[in-house]
């Protein structure tokens, strides 16, 4: 094979490489909703969705991250927040790991549930975007090999 055709080949190649690239990558599908006034976005489950609630992040005033202490990111975790008056705010199932929320400055409580362990946490939210870490620790379960 002459230069010529390696160097064709090798562009066909690269080519092949390419589109199978971006042809891999996932669609970014976030979960959003309204609860009452409060507007959230949720997701994160893979490096995309990541990149994409990064670039949401501004109007929002709570940013809730969901991890085992180990540090791997958790999903399907249960969302409750309430009011310095008690009353639910956001209420969201199944969602993480990343959730960000527009809530008014104030006084909140965040109840956040994965496989029945609870995490409670009181946030001040203000003009920026405060960030939480709720972390559980890990079980074996967590890093069992699925049966086969």
């Amino acid at each position: 094979m002459n230069a010529r055709n390696r160097w064709i080949a090798s562009a066909a190649l690269a080519g092949v490489l390419a589109a199978g690239s971006v042809a891999a990558q996932p669609q970014v599908t976030l979960q959003q909703g309204k609860s009452g006034q409060v507007s959230w976005v949720a997701g994160g489950t893979h490096t995309a969705e990541i990149d994409a609630l990064a670039e949401q992040e501004k109007g929002h005033a709570l940013k809730l991250i969901f991890t085992l202490t180990a540090g791997n990111y958790l999903a399907g975790v249960d969302v409750t927040v309430r009011d310095a008056k008690g009353t639910v705010v956001l209420e969201q199932a199944d969602t993480g790991p990343v959730l960000l929320a527009k809530l008014p400055p104030g006084a909140y409580t965040v109840t956040a549930t994965s496989e029945g362990r609870e995490q409670v946490r009181k946030v001040q939210v203000g003009k920026g975007l405060r960030t939480e870490y709720l972390r559980w620790p890990a079980t074996d379960k967590d890093f069992a090999l699925p049966a086969q």
